[in-house]
């Protein structure tokens, strides 16, 4: 009987000892899957971050070459500039003297200013003639040639008096020869818009003078 009990009370031992294992085992597993998790966290985290450094590197990588590009267009606008400064008399097809009408000084005699320089052209388009006809369509072609010459606003008036012939020429003679030589273009186009534009009738003509 004894060694019954002794038996039983061996086998209640192990049996204890056994679920103390399986508790073990199974706390193991839990932490284990912990483990795996926070590593597949850890590793979506990894791959986040470098997908941003990735897409970080290409975006300041194109800031860096639009920067360059911006740079490169602000370079040969700075050339264009300083070769579009007056050229010396004489020398072909850059250089014109603007007709100027002389003006009489206050004892009696002839000043004659010097003549007008263009600079350097930028561009192989010509201006139209005008002759008093159709002056808002002229106008718009001078105010889109201008644009692409680059044309600087003390040369504008000077250039276009080589394309106007007969009424138109002869209205801009006078307009000089009283208003001065030193007349902007607005001002200017207004005046010419006046003479040879029907304003009165057209209310949309005064918008190409604003």
């Amino acid at each position: 009987m004894k060694e019954t009990r002794a038996y039983m009370s061996r086998m209640e031992e192990t049996i204890k000892k056994m679920q103390g294992e399986q508790d073990l085992k199974s706390e193991l597993q839990t932490v284990k899957e912990v483990l795996f998790k926070n590593v597949d966290l850890a590793q979506d985290l990894s791959l986040t971050i470098q997908r941003q450094y990735t897409k970080q590197q290409s975006e300041i990588s194109s800031l860096v070459s639009n920067m360059a590009e911006v740079k490169e267009i602000l370079q040969k606008i700075s050339s264009q500039s300083e070769s579009r400064r007056f050229i010396p008399e004489g020398s072909g097809s850059n250089a014109f003297r603007a007709r100027q009408m002389p003006k009489e000084t206050s004892s009696g005699l002839i000043k004659l200013h010097p003549p007008y320089q263009y600079p350097t052209r930028q561009s192989k388009v010509e201006l139209p003639r005008f002759s008093g006809v159709d002056v808002r369509d002229w106008l718009y072609s001078c105010d889109q040639f201008f644009w692409l010459d680059l044309t600087p606003e003390e040369c504008k008036v000077p250039l276009i008096s080589v394309y106007l012939e007969g009424k138109a020429l002869h209205w801009h003679q006078n307009f000089i020869f009283y208003q001065g030589e030193n007349i902007g273009w607005r001002e200017y186009k207004k005046a010419i818009y006046e003479r040879f534009g029907p304003a009165y009738e057209d209310p949309m003509g005064e918008l190409i003078c604003s």
